[in-house]
C-alpha cells in the first residue's frame, strides 16, 4: 500500500502525484499544495512537484517525465514518461527558487505559530506558578493559623487546670474559714450540753431534773455552775449527739434540755463524768420503773452538727468505731489504739479510708 510521503498517510483513493524527482515518491495532491507551496491553477502547478528531499539534493537542471495521476485504488508504479512530444521537460534554477521560497514562506508562517504556541504556553506557566505561589502562601498562612490554634488549646486546658486548681484551692479555704467561724461561734456556746432522752410525762421543773442527774453522776455541787435551761419538746428520745430545734413548751411534753454552764472546763467534765458512768438509766434518775437512758452531749451550732452527721455517716460506712465533737471540734478514731483524726470541713471526709 502505497502512502504520501509529506504525511504519511495512504493514497489509495484520493488524487496523487509522482514526484519529479529520483526518488520515486508519490505525493497527495493537498499535501502538495499545502505543504509544498504548488498552486495547481498558477504557475507552481502539479506538473512540476519535487519533494524535500529531492529539491535539496538537486542543483542542476534534470530532466523528468510527466505527472502521473492516481484516481484508482491500485497504486501507481514509478517510470519516465515522454509527453506528445516525445521530449524531456527540464526544471530549471528559477523554479527550483520559487520552490524554496514558498517552502520557506510556509516555513516561517508555522514557526509563527509555533512561537505563538510557545508563548501562549509560556504566559499559562507563569499564570500556573503565580497561582501555585498564592497556594503556598495560603497553605503556609492556614498551617500557621492551625499551629496558633494548636498553642491557644493547649495554653486554654492548662489555664482551665489552674483554674480548677485555684478554686480548689479556695474551696479549701473557704471552709477552712467557714470551720473558724464555727468555731468562734461554738466557743461562743460551748459551755452548753443537751440532756436527751427524757420521760416526756415527768412533772419535775427543769431544774430540779439537772439536780437529779448531777447527783446520779456525783456532781451534785456543780448546780452552781448552772446559768441557764431551756426546754426542747420531743416525742421520742433524740439518739446520742443528736441536735434538737429550740421551741417553748410545757412541763408535760418536755423531753430534752439545753443547759448553759458557766465555762467549758465544767462542760467538758460534766460530759466525761457521764461517759465514765456509761449507763445513766431512767430508773436510776427517776425511780421509775422504766427502760431507757438519758444522755449528755455538747451543744452544737447547726454547721458543727450537720458536719457531725455527715461524718457519722461515713466513719460507719468505713468501719470507724469512734466519733465524737469536742470544743466545737469533730474528732474520728478506728480503734482505742489508733491515732486521732480531727474533721475540721466536709472535704476532710475524703482523708478517710
Amino acid at each position: 500500500m502505497s502512502r504520501c510521503s509529506v504525511c504519511n498517510k495512504t493514497t489509495r483513493g484520493l488524487n496523487a502525484v509522482d514526484c519529479m524527482g529520483d526518488c520515486g515518491a508519490i505525493i497527495h495532491a493537498e499535501c502538495a499544495t499545502n505543504r509544498l507551496g504548488y498552486d495547481p491553477d498558477g504557475a507552481n502547478s502539479l506538473d512540476s512537484v519535487y519533494c524535500e528531499p529531492c529539491v535539496m539534493q538537486r542543483s542542476t537542471t534534470i530532466p523528468r517525465s510527466p505527472i502521473k495521476s492516481h484516481t484508482s485504488i491500485d497504486p501507481p508504479t514509478h517510470k519516465e514518461v515522454l509527453d506528445d512530444t516525445g521530449s524531456h521537460d527540464k526544471i530549471t534554477l528559477e523554479d527550483l527558487m520559487r520552490q524554496l521560497q514558498s517552502m520557506s514562506t510556509v516555513n516561517t508562517g508555522q514557526f509563527k505559530c509555533l512561537q505563538t504556541s510557545i508563548s501562549s504556553v509560556e504566559q499559562n506557566i507563569a499564570e500556573l506558578r503565580a497561582d501555585v505561589s498564592v497556594f503556598s502562601s495560603s497553605y503556609e498562612t492556614l498551617n500557621n493559623r492551625i499551629g496558633t490554634l494548636e498553642l491557644n488549646s493547649e495554653a486554654t486546658k492548662v489555664d482551665i487546670q489552674t483554674i480548677r486548681e485555684e478554686n480548689s484551692a479556695l474551696k479549701s479555704q473557704v471552709n477552712l474559714l467557714s470551720n473558724r467561724l464555727t468555731n468562734n461561734d461554738s466557743n461562743n456556746t460551748s459551755a452548753e450540753v443537751t440532756i436527751s432522752g427524757l420521760p416526756i410525762d415527768i412533772t419535775d421543773t427543769p431544774n430540779t431534773i439537772v439536780d437529779r442527774i448531777f447527783k446520779a453522776l456525783g456532781i451534785p455541787g456543780l448546780t452552781s455552775d448552772v446559768l441557764e435551761i431551756r426546754q426542747i419538746p420531743s416525742k421520742q428520745p433524740l439518739a446520742d449527739g443528736e441536735r434538737p430545734h429550740t421551741s417553748t413548751t410545757t412541763q408535760a411534753s418536755l423531753g430534752t434540755l439545753i443547759v448553759s454552764l458557766e465555762s467549758s472546763k465544767v462542760r467538758d467534765f460534766i460530759i466525761q463524768k457521764r461517759r465514765e458512768k456509761k449507763e445513766l438509766s431512767i430508773n436510776e434518775v427517776f425511780a421509775l420503773n422504766r427502760k431507757g437512758n438519758i444522755f449528755i452531749n455538747e451543744f452544737l451550732p447547726s454547721a458543727t452538727y450537720n458536719l457531725l452527721r455527715r461524718t457519722k455517716s461515713k466513719a460507719k460506712e468505713l468501719g470507724y468505731k469512734f466519733v465524737w465533737p469536742k470544743a466545737g471540734n469533730i474528732y474520728v478514731r478506728r480503734s482505742e489504739k489508733t491515732e486521732i483524726i480531727q474533721i475540721n470541713a466536709e472535704s476532710d471526709l475524703d482523708s478517710l479510708t
